[in-house]
């Protein structure tokens, strides 16, 4: 369990703000003012506040109270990180903060938000919620935590990489958006999202950890022109040329008055991934509003020969750092060398850096041991690394950002004696891999109707896990790229062929254990031989599943024949990028069960 201090201070520190401001709470997300899923040193206020290190909460602090909120992925993880003598933890969708906050406030009491670090969308659903119980929520301007956080990291000042593996000219993608402008009869489209922005001018940053963007706005307009929102002390030479004609660069602070004076124009947006501080500078200045999913998603989603190809070339190199490691893990154990969830995760990540073009890691690596991994979104980083010789497995989900394309790979490991319970539920998490990775299925079919094909096996004998079964992958850009998903809770566009996307079912023990298969994957067009245009799923990762954790009886006859030619493949693949002793290991893991 976490200790309180520094967060009792901090805690006080804020409601000392919230009076002078005269508010009666605060409530603070984990986001940014471009909605980032990952994000920088300098933007994780809500870390700082209560100590939560994962992706998706909220905090909120009353007079007297104070309460975190999280979905089932950091249910463990919340409980561990956030004092609970400070912080009550709630399922943020099963009791929202909005519903939290009616049932722990009164009549005429006043919420406050940084409206750059809430959607537009989020805004109106929660004020409408709040107003229902006459209470207001107030975009205060001024960031309550920025004002007491003293050391507060800076920004990165590292600058912009032209990317020269996008496959297609800026001025060809922009001017394929403005047309799509055009039948939607708007004048400008205005991009929030930095993946989408950095997309659409062949740019990529280092303003994130894990994820290679540089931070900025960017508003496009019908003849393919677009006003760019950066750190302008960031443009490397050269960036006018790659980028082409029609790019005007603006500082990141001269947003707000570039929206001002949109009157008499038609705007595209998405009120739901706007900041409600941006939304409302176009509303203030009388331009009208045109709302919709940012065409530049999917556009993106749908990658390019060129992106596709670099992708399969990424997975390559991925692999043989990921069979490097699982070879020498395999040898680390033979010796009997102990080794801790920091050192393994170090190792990894050292092979994949000796690999051409890459950059950094896609996300922190999952590094775990035993009951560390039933927390689905675990950090070694933020709890005392547990060390091997205590657990029967371990698992590993990891991942490379490379500048032609981006990795994501789960195993579970055998690293200790494992139960035939264990071994159960390790066989019916790849039955629902297995299940998904096969299906065949028409164009227009979303994530959500195939989803239950890899959760099937799990349900048939009682269980389930509380996260999605896959997401999309950008190009050298966010590891979870949408539209593309399998969700059993969530809709999604229709898959298409050039999609990259994830499959990665799971189960897990509380306290004792966690297991997960993840293998990415490209939507492909398939011949079935009837009457209709079908897809399907081809690897692209190839790493080998540890068949010493199945239980063979578990398995049919297609799902055994699946496994072995899926080894095949990955022996095929990978065995002429290895040494002799790691061409052994190779071999062994890769034989036909």
């Amino acid at each position: 369990m976490t200790e309180s201090y520094p967060y009792t201070q901090r805690v006080a520190a804020l409601r000392d703000e919230m009076i002078k401001a005269n508010l009666d709470a605060y409530l603070l997300p984990t986001s940014d003012a471009f909605q980032s899923e990952y994000l920088p040193p300098e933007s994780r206020h809500m870390e700082w506040l209560c100590g939560f290190s994962g992706e998706n909460g909220m905090v909120v602090v009353t007079r007297d109270k104070a309460a975190t909120f999280v979905d089932g992925r950091f249910t463990v993880q919340i409980s561990k990180q956030a004092p609970a003598d400070i912080f009550q933890y709630c399922h943020i969708n099963d009791y929202p903060p909005a519903r939290w906050i009616c049932e722990t406030l009164g009549a005429d009491c006043r919420v406050g938000i940084d409206g750059y670090l809430h959607s537009a969308g989020w805004v109106d659903q929660a004020r409408a919620t709040l107003a229902e119980d006459g209470i207001e929520l107030i975009d205060h301007q001024d960031n309550l935590v920025n004002r007491i956080w003293k050391d507060r990291p800076d920004g990165s000042g590292q600058p912009i990489i032209l990317l020269e593996t996008a496959g297609q000219s800026s001025i060809d993608k922009r001017l394929q958006i403005a047309e799509i402008l055009k039948q939607r009869r708007c004048d400008a489209l205005l991009i929030t999202h930095p993946e989408c922005s950095n997309w659409l001018l062949n740019i990529r940053g280092r303003d994130i950890p894990c994820t290679p963007v540089v931070m900025s706005y960017a508003l496009l307009w019908q003849d393919g022109a677009v006003d760019f929102f950066v750190d302008t002390s960031k443009l490397p030479e050269g960036f006018g040329y790659h980028v082409g004609e029609g790019v005007n660069v603006y500082g990141l602070e001269q947003v707000e008055d570039v929206l001002t004076g949109l009157s008499g124009k038609t705007v595209h947006l998405d009120r739901s991934e706007t900041p409600s501080r941006l939304l409302q500078r176009v509303v203030e200045s009388g331009a009208s509003l045109k709302e919709g999913k940012d065409p530049c998603l999917l556009a993106k989603a749908r990658k390019n020969p060129v992106e596709l190809e670099g992708f399969r070339r990424a997975h390559i190199r991925d692999g043989i750092a990921m069979c490097q490691f699982l070879a020498w893990l395999e040898s680390e154990i033979a010796a009997g060398n102990a080794h801790d969830e920091a050192t393994l995760a170090d190792k990894v990540e050292a092979l994949r850096e000796d690999q051409a073009l890459y950059i950094e890691p896609s996300f922190e690596t999952i590094s775990s041991f035993g009951p560390n991994a039933a927390m689905c979104h675990y950090n070694h980083k933020y709890n005392t690394p547990r060390a091997m010789g205590l657990d029967g497995v371990y698992l590993l989900d990891s991942g490379g950002q490379y500048l032609d394309g981006t990795t994501d790979v789960t195993r579970t490991i055998k690293v200790g004696e494992v139960t035939e319970e264990f071994k159960k539920m390790c066989t019916l998490v790849l039955k629902g891999h297995i299940g998904l990775a096969s299906c065949r299925f028409p164009a227009k079919t979303t994530g959500l109707q195939l989803d239950m094909s890899a959760r099937l096996p799990l349900w048939m004998e009682g269980y389930d896990y509380d996260h999605g079964t896959g997401h999309g992958v950008g190009h050298c850009l966010g590891v979870h790229e949408f539209p593309g998903r399998f969700s059993n809770r969530v809709s999604s566009e229709p898959l298409e062929a050039g999609m990259v996307i994830t499959i990665e079912p799971g189960y897990y023990r509380a306290d004792q254990w966690g297991v997960r298969h993840e293998n990415q994957y490209e939507v492909v067009a398939v011949d079935c031989g009837g009457d209709r245009e079908m897809l399907g799923l081809r690897h692209m990762t190839f790493v080998p599943f540890d068949t010493r954790l199945l239980d063979r009886s578990l398995l049919t006859e297609s799902e055994i024949n699946w496994l072995n030619d899926y080894h095949q493949q990955v022996y095929q693949n990978m065995t002429d990028a290895l040494n002799d002793q790691n061409r052994f290991w190779l071999k062994q893991a890769c034989q036909a069960i």
